[in-house]
């Protein structure tokens, strides 16, 4: 790269030979700005400088490849496992897709699920400490394409509805709802049973309701959970054999993938 090195040296706090340095760490290496200034002991604000006067700018956000790091970016082409409609009804819940990067965040108890999807996937980057989270982001522009074709959208909360699952087979729908219920669902130990929640999308919840009525579980319609005015919720006391059935119905032929956690509530008494 040739460097046109007409900016005052003391200004930028770096000799020729670092700004050198530091422009291949970005451009070559991949490297984030805030890791080059931590590796520079410089401010953000001056390594923007640098990177406008002596480089080409900051990177595209397609550049963000994290190409350093294995994955299989091909993984959401189709969904033709049990694993894949898991991952992918997982996603439709606690997942999100931000600034071409698919993110899903978890308490740090469930770090170990998270390390359950980079294997699916092939992932060997990094998962994030954020506060009382464990954060991953992956920016693979294929995966990410691929889940918008599969309907996951920027601030999908209110989006994600009954067709959402269009483009998943049948034989496994079963795995997707599971994956849906292992984000946003939750199992409470209560007397000789186990409640159940679920909130959601009124649609998408009701087509959930059916297809567990098609299976033996009855539950009510969606009710408007007063906390937020906008997502819906189901709540439902399963009983013993309700539990026993919940527990076929989405474990028996499904994804080995699941929240060890949750299965184990529903079969407590098993």
């Amino acid at each position: 790269m040739i460097l046109a090195l007409a900016f005052p040296l003391a200004r930028m706090k770096l000799s020729n030979t670092e700004i050198q340095n530091f422009l291949n760490d970005y451009y070559v290496n991949k490297l984030t700005v805030k890791i080059c200034s931590q590796k520079y002991n410089i401010g953000k604000s001056t390594a923007l400088k640098i990177l406008k006067k002596f480089g080409t700018g900051g990177r595209k956000r397609d550049e963000y490849d994290n190409n350093k790091y294995a994955c299989n970016e091909s993984f959401f082409e189709k969904i033709d496992s049990h694993e894949k409609a898991y991952w992918f009804g997982f996603i439709c819940a606690d997942g999100n897709i931000y600034n071409q990067k698919l993110q899903i965040a978890l308490n740090k108890k469930d770090e170990n699920h998270l390390l359950k999807f980079c294997k699916q996937i092939n992932y060997n980057g990094p998962i994030y400490n954020d506060r009382t989270l464990k954060r991953l982001m992956i920016c693979r522009k294929k995966l990410v394409q691929d889940l918008k074709k599969l309907g996951i959208q920027e601030n999908k909360t209110f989006l994600i509805d009954q067709e959402i699952f269009s483009q998943v087979p049948n034989q496994y729908i079963r795995s997707a709802i599971l994956g849906y219920i292992d984000g946003d669902g939750s199992f409470s130990i209560k007397n000789n049973g186990v409640n159940f929640t679920l909130v959601g999308n009124y649609s998408f919840l009701n087509f959930i309701v059916s297809f567990l009525r098609e299976n033996g579980i009855s539950l009510n319609e969606p009710k408007k959970d007063k906390r937020t005015r906008q997502t819906y919720y189901i709540n439902k006391y399963l009983s013993k054999d309700s539990c026993c059935k919940m527990v076929d119905i989405l474990y028996s032929e499904g994804s080995s993938d699941y929240l060890e956690r949750k299965r184990n509530k529903l079969i407590y008494e098993k």
